[in-house]
């Protein structure tokens, strides 16, 4: 059970991270897009 719930947790965590950076590079994207001449 233990090790479920870990897995679980860990896997919540990358989702996460994933989200927070293709956010990242969508602001990123956008701001090269309005910037760049």
């Amino acid at each position: 059970m233990e090790l479920i719930d870990n897995n679980e947790e860990i896997f919540y965590k990358l989702k996460r991270l994933v989200r927070l950076t293709k956010n990242h590079c969508l602001i990123k994207g956008s701001v090269n897009r309005l910037y760049v001449p």
